[in-house]
C-alpha cells in the first residue's frame, strides 16, 4: 500500500514530466492530448489537427497584422 507521501511525490513527478514535455515539444504534446481526447470518437485525428493548426495560423496572422 502506498503512503500519502509516496502518492504526493508521484503526482509531483508526473507534473514535472508533463511540464518538461510541453515545454520541449509543444506540438507533440498537443497532438498526443488531442489523440487521447478523441480516442472514443470516430473522428479523423489528422483532419482535426489540420483544422486546429490552420485556425491558430490565422489567429497569429491577425495578431501580427494588428501590431504592425
Amino acid at each position: 500500500m502506498m503512503t500519502r507521501k509516496k502518492i504526493i511525490r508521484n503526482k509531483i513527478i508526473r507534473l514535472i514530466k508533463g511540464l518538461l514535455f510541453v515545454t520541449i515539444t509543444p506540438a507533440q504534446f498537443f497532438s498526443q492530448n488531442c489523440s487521447y481526447a478523441l480516442a472514443g470518437f470516430t473522428s479523423d485525428i489528422n483532419t482535426l489537427l489540420r483544422v486546429l493548426i490552420s485556425r491558430s495560423e490565422i489567429d497569429i496572422n491577425v495578431i501580427r497584422d494588428y501590431y504592425f
